[in-house]
Protein backbone atom coordinates (compact mmCIF):
# COMPACT_ATOMS: atom_id res chain seq x y z
CA UNK A 1 0.00 0.00 0.00
CA UNK A 2 2.79 2.41 0.91
CA UNK A 3 4.52 1.74 -2.44
CA UNK A 4 1.30 2.35 -4.35
CA UNK A 5 0.61 5.62 -2.55
CA UNK A 6 4.22 6.75 -2.98
CA UNK A 7 3.92 6.21 -6.75
CA UNK A 8 0.87 8.49 -6.99
CA UNK A 9 1.97 11.10 -4.41
CA UNK A 10 5.74 11.35 -5.03
CA UNK A 11 6.56 9.29 -8.11
CA UNK A 12 5.73 9.58 -11.80
CA UNK A 13 2.04 9.12 -11.04
CA UNK A 14 1.99 12.48 -9.28
CA UNK A 15 2.81 14.23 -12.56
CA UNK A 16 0.58 11.97 -14.64
CA UNK A 17 -2.51 12.56 -12.48
CA UNK A 18 -2.29 15.54 -10.07
CA UNK A 19 -5.90 15.04 -8.91
CA UNK A 20 -5.12 11.50 -7.78
CA UNK A 21 -2.00 12.85 -6.05
CA UNK A 22 -4.13 15.31 -4.12
CA UNK A 23 -6.63 12.63 -3.08
CA UNK A 24 -4.08 9.98 -2.14
CA UNK A 25 -1.99 12.44 -0.14
CA UNK A 26 -4.83 12.33 2.40
CA UNK A 27 -4.55 8.55 2.93
CA UNK A 28 -3.23 7.27 6.25
CA UNK A 29 -2.29 3.62 6.73
CA UNK A 30 -3.15 1.81 9.96
CA UNK A 31 -2.46 -1.78 10.91
CA UNK A 32 -5.77 -2.37 12.70
CA UNK A 33 -9.25 -0.93 12.88
CA UNK A 34 -8.61 0.01 16.52
CA UNK A 35 -5.43 1.87 15.55
CA UNK A 36 -7.27 3.76 12.81
CA UNK A 37 -10.13 4.58 15.22
CA UNK A 38 -7.63 5.96 17.72
CA UNK A 39 -5.96 8.11 15.10
CA UNK A 40 -9.30 9.56 14.00
CA UNK A 41 -10.34 10.16 17.63
CA UNK A 42 -7.02 11.86 18.37
CA UNK A 43 -7.38 14.08 15.31
CA UNK A 44 -10.92 15.13 16.27
CA UNK A 45 -10.34 15.07 20.05
CA UNK A 46 -13.57 13.08 20.24
CA UNK A 47 -14.51 9.40 20.17
CA UNK A 48 -15.13 8.16 16.65
CA UNK A 49 -18.42 6.45 15.78
CA UNK A 50 -17.81 3.24 13.84
CA UNK A 51 -20.23 2.24 11.10
CA UNK A 52 -19.95 -1.28 9.68
CA UNK A 53 -21.40 -2.21 6.31
CA UNK A 54 -22.45 -5.55 4.95
CA UNK A 55 -24.77 -7.50 2.68
CA UNK A 56 -27.04 -8.80 5.48
CA UNK A 57 -29.20 -7.25 8.16
CA UNK A 58 -27.97 -7.16 11.75
CA UNK A 59 -29.81 -6.44 15.00
CA UNK A 60 -28.11 -3.00 15.06
CA UNK A 61 -28.90 -2.17 11.41
CA UNK A 62 -29.90 1.41 10.65
CA UNK A 63 -31.25 2.82 7.42
CA UNK A 64 -29.37 5.04 5.00
CA UNK A 65 -31.73 7.89 5.90
CA UNK A 66 -31.03 7.51 9.63
CA UNK A 67 -27.27 7.50 9.12
CA UNK A 68 -27.55 10.43 6.71
CA UNK A 69 -29.22 12.44 9.51
CA UNK A 70 -26.50 11.42 11.99
CA UNK A 71 -23.83 12.57 9.54
CA UNK A 72 -25.31 16.08 9.63
CA UNK A 73 -23.60 16.46 13.02
CA UNK A 74 -20.34 17.89 11.71
CA UNK A 75 -18.79 17.70 15.20
CA UNK A 76 -18.78 13.91 15.39
CA UNK A 77 -16.26 11.81 13.46
CA UNK A 78 -17.63 8.75 11.67
CA UNK A 79 -15.50 5.83 10.48
CA UNK A 80 -17.28 3.78 7.82
CA UNK A 81 -15.90 0.25 7.47
CA UNK A 82 -16.19 -1.74 4.25
CA UNK A 83 -15.37 -5.44 4.05
CA UNK A 84 -14.04 -7.43 1.13
CA UNK A 85 -14.68 -11.00 0.04
CA UNK A 86 -16.69 -12.49 2.90
CA UNK A 87 -17.32 -9.11 4.52
CA UNK A 88 -16.53 -7.84 7.98
CA UNK A 89 -16.21 -10.25 10.89
CA UNK A 90 -18.90 -10.58 13.54
CA UNK A 91 -16.39 -9.15 16.02
CA UNK A 92 -16.02 -5.98 13.94
CA UNK A 93 -19.78 -5.64 13.57
CA UNK A 94 -20.35 -6.17 17.30
CA UNK A 95 -17.69 -3.54 18.06
CA UNK A 96 -19.33 -0.96 15.81
CA UNK A 97 -21.70 1.74 16.96
CA UNK A 98 -23.92 1.24 13.93
CA UNK A 99 -24.45 -1.33 11.21
CA UNK A 100 -25.68 0.14 7.95
CA UNK A 101 -28.58 -1.73 6.37
CA UNK A 102 -27.55 -3.60 3.23
CA UNK A 103 -28.04 -2.21 -0.25
CA UNK A 104 -31.32 -3.64 -1.53
CA UNK A 105 -31.15 -5.29 -4.92
CA UNK A 106 -33.52 -7.25 -7.09
CA UNK A 107 -32.85 -10.69 -5.66
CA UNK A 108 -29.05 -10.51 -5.88
CA UNK A 109 -27.00 -8.83 -3.17
CA UNK A 110 -23.40 -9.33 -4.21
CA UNK A 111 -21.56 -6.20 -5.32
CA UNK A 112 -17.90 -5.46 -5.71
CA UNK A 113 -16.58 -3.34 -2.86
CA UNK A 114 -15.95 -0.49 -5.30
CA UNK A 115 -19.59 -0.55 -6.41
CA UNK A 116 -20.89 -0.81 -2.84
CA UNK A 117 -18.72 2.10 -1.69
CA UNK A 118 -19.92 4.27 -4.57
CA UNK A 119 -23.60 3.51 -3.88
CA UNK A 120 -23.27 3.96 -0.11
CA UNK A 121 -21.36 7.24 -0.34
CA UNK A 122 -23.88 8.58 -2.84
CA UNK A 123 -26.82 7.61 -0.60
CA UNK A 124 -25.17 9.12 2.48
CA UNK A 125 -23.42 12.20 1.07
CA UNK A 126 -24.87 12.80 -2.39
CA UNK A 127 -26.97 15.86 -3.04
CA UNK A 128 -30.70 15.25 -2.92
CA UNK A 129 -33.06 17.50 -4.86
CA UNK A 130 -36.29 15.81 -3.79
Amino acid sequence: MERLIRHWVEGSGSVYNPTRKESLSLVRISRTIDEASEEISDLWQKKVKRVATGATYHSKSISFGSLRKLLEDRNTPFFILFGTGWGLTQEVKDGSDYILAPIEGKGYNHLSVRSAVAIILDRLLGERTM
